[in-house]
């Protein structure tokens, strides 16, 4: 199976975090926002922890939030590739 995730960061977001997940058998992806990049660094040690093939992260992500989020997948799981939509790390 193929897992994947997107995760973005929506300052001021005014609801509850949202996380979808769609399975169809051969492909897993999540897609999920959070206000702040404490919880999406939270969010992406929990995928890396489950084996995700990839996490891409949203054009939100300034270059320290970016390097922030690699450097917590990287504590769980080097492995796990990190991208990020407009910049390159």
């Amino acid at each position: 199976m193929n897992k994947y995730a997107f995760i973005q960061n929506v300052p001021g977001l005014s609801v509850q975090p949202y996380e979808l997940s769609f399975d169809d058998g051969e492909w897993l992806s999540h897609v999920a926002g959070f206000d702040g990049i404490d919880k999406c660094m939270d969010y992406a040690k929990k995928l890396a922890a489950e084996g995700m093939d990839g996490i891409e992260l949203c054009g939100s992500f300034d270059l320290d939030m970016t390097k922030a989020v690699i450097a917590a997948v990287e504590s769980v799981n080097p492995k796990i590739p990190v991208g990020s939509n407009g910049i390159d790390v």
